[in-house]
């Protein structure tokens, strides 16, 4: 069954931020998926909590909060 993981590209290397549950020297096929700032800020908000004004989640982006 998948399982979604959240990871950090640095230096070179994909550092999970979630635990997994693999065994050691367990293969796993990856597929990448960019978060974007817009899928970011999304993912913090309810849908029904959603600003309503396009501007309040712009001046989010912009200010660094996302």
């Amino acid at each position: 069954m998948p399982t979604t993981v959240r990871a950090r590209y640095e230096k070179g290397v994909l550092k999970l931020l979630d635990d997994v549950d693999l065994e050691e020297g367990e293969e796993v096929r990856i597929v990448i998926e960019r978060i974007t700032i817009a899928r970011r800020l999304l993912g913090k908000y309810k849908v029904e909590t959603l600003p309503k004004d396009k501007h309040l989640l712009l001046d989010e982006v912009y200010s660094g909060e996302a």
